[in-house]
């Protein structure tokens, strides 16, 4: 039996430590998982840079990192169908199931949802943690704990795709190049865009990025929105259908909303650390261009299980950097930095 458990712990700005904490256990209805995997995003950023993620701000010391993957260590008492040594995903929303939003089919918008990793919940770059059985999906031998790592951005990518409307042959726009910008391309491909374009101010990842969707690119240079959304519309050959604005920044959800067709949907997907942002609201309105939000995802995990599982989407190109749990500031400050594509941090050696 394991008797270390070192977690990566955020307790303020820009202040993460590696700290050995207890061996959790599995209770009622919960698997125990030596986690293998874990990718960073954006929102696991921002809670290192600026304590908060979102409207939920960091109150105690909390484990960081919520796309993870696993092999079960141990079974709690109550849990049929998994086994000691199963390589397993993990849904990271505990939902209610009763509310409202749950039997709507929504339950990313669970009245007590729990998440993971977002306050005041400890998340999973650790050795072990313990999880739930109901939300974790067994996985293939041929799955690698990268692309485990990878299955809840696809999860995000799919809700976006399928709230955003997009249709076989609509162009579409990607404002953002980050890890949720390159899932939103890779879903928004095999939902049927046959025109994407993506855009960002780091030029070395959006051609990493082009290199791997065939996607054209605009690299954003300080010009005001209005220009970064004609130079779109010159890649697009048109006005885009659907734009998924991925980055959270003012001037990219002005390019999104210029950019977008009349009567077409701009989806926000980046959340800002920011509780109010600037919007052109008068052309979105004159245009019946809908702007959608968009929070977490619903019941698209195990629809990312299979498409990650099958290899209709290969994430695997999008992996550029691994660390170890030992040296996940590093990671973060890469992620930070923009380097490369997708950063998973690998919490235990199997």
């Amino acid at each position: 039996m394991a008797d270390s458990n070192l977690c990566a712990v955020v307790y303020g700005k820009r202040d993460l430590r590696v700290e050995s904490r207890a061996v959790p256990q599995a209770g009622l209805g919960e698997l125990q998982i030596k986690v293998r995997a874990v990718g960073i995003c954006g929102s696991d950023v921002s809670l290192w840079k600026n304590a908060a993620i979102g409207q939920f701000p960091l109150k105690d010391p909390l484990v960081v990192g919520h796309e993870p993957c696993g092999t079960v260590a141990g079974v709690g008492p109550g849990v049929t169908g998994f086994a000691v040594g199963d390589f397993v995903a993990m849904n990271p929303n505990i939902t209610c199931g009763a509310c409202g939003a749950c039997r709507e089919g929504r339950q990313n918008l669970c009245d007590c949802g729990i998440i993971m990793a977002t306050p005041p919940t400890n998340g999973s770059i650790a050795n072990f943690i313990v999880w739930p059985s109901r939300l974790c999906y067994k996985l293939p031998p041929s799955v690698t704990p990268n692309e485990g790592a990878f299955i809840q951005p696809i999860a995000l990518a799919v809700h976006g795709c399928q709230r955003a409307g997009i249709k076989p042959g609509h162009r579409v726009l990607i404002c953002g190049a980050g890890p949720l910008g390159m899932a939103m391309a890779m879903v928004a491909r095999v939902s049927g865009a046959s025109k994407l374009c993506i855009t960002d101010i780091n030029e070395a990842r959006l051609q990493f990025l082009a290199n791997i969707t065939k996607c054209s690119i605009v690299h954003v240079q300080g010009e005001p929105p209005e220009d970064t959304a004609e130079r779109v519309r010159k890649e697009l050959a048109g006005f885009a259908d659907v734009t998924l604005e991925c980055s959270a920044a003012p001037t990219s959800i002005a390019t999104a909303i210029n950019a977008t067709k009349s009567g077409g949907c701009v989806l926000i997907a980046g959340i800002s650390p920011d509780a109010e942002t600037r919007i052109p609201l008068r052309s979105a309105m004159t245009r019946e261009v809908d702007v959608k939000g968009m929070f977490r995802f619903a019941n698209e995990y195990e629809t990312a299980v299979e498409l990650i599982s099958s290899r209709v989407i290969d994430v695997r190109p999008l992996v550029t950097h691994t660390f170890q749990l030992e040296n996940v500031t590093e990671a973060f400050e890469a992620a930070a930095k923009g380097e490369g594509g997708k950063i998973v941090i690998l919490c235990s050696k199997e």
